[in-house]
């Protein structure tokens, strides 16, 4: 499950500058890692992203959140979708998912580690594998933003999918950007992208 308290709290000790440089030396520099989650969120809807000399708590992070108008949130978006940072391409998560697929990414005890951890992700089961058999193994990790005046800026979902009979291992990246619809539309897209794909590799 995401939890990005400690993803901000990592990112606290190594830095930004330093994922982003090791994106660049895996030879996927098109993924950038600028801020935290929690500077993420607040610069979605256009409120003040500074943290606290004492640091955030959830109750500030909501309260700080909450303050935002629509008119803030409007103009937030637009920024939002035209900002560089913190932002990827699928080719390049494509690029990524085959060095960690490959072993290259992380040792190999880290890579077990993190392959399984995604293997066994509990969010986005109605997105790129929701129209999979149960039985395939696919690791995947889903990225979504907030919405505002019904545009949701991210709805993503990417992975490693094995498939059946040995017919081989497919790298998926789906993104959806500025989508409008219900999360149950955005996801039944993806849902489809995904059957698409097995179909193809498997049936076709």
């Amino acid at each position: 499950e995401s939890e990005n308290a400690t993803s901000d709290a990592l990112l606290r000790v190594v830095g930004a500058p330093a994922v982003t440089a090791r994106m660049a030396a895996l030879g996927v520099g098109a993924i950038r890692v600028d801020r935290q989650e929690s500077e993420l969120l607040l610069d979605f809807v256009g409120v003040p992203s500074t943290e606290p000399a004492e640091g955030w708590t959830l109750a500030e992070l909501r309260r700080r959140y909450d303050t935002a108008t629509p008119s803030q949130r409007t103009a937030a978006l637009a920024a939002f979708l035209s900002d560089p940072r913190d932002t990827a391409t699928p080719e390049a998560m494509l690029a990524l998912l085959g060095k960690i697929h490959a072993g290259e990414a992380l040792s190999a005890i880290s890579t077990k580690r993190l392959v399984g951890h995604m293997s066994a992700c509990k969010t986005g089961n109605r997105r790129l594998r929701g129209e999979l058999p149960e039985s395939i193994d696919f690791a995947h990790r889903t990225g979504t933003s907030d919405t505002t005046d019904g545009i949701t800026g991210v709805t993503n979902d990417v992975g490693i999918l094995r498939l059946p009979e040995r017919k081989g291992t497919l790298l998926i990246a789906a993104f959806l950007r500025r989508a409008r619809g219900s999360m149950a539309e955005r996801e039944a897209a993806l849902a489809a992208i995904g059957r698409l794909i097995f179909d193809r590799y498997v049936n076709g």
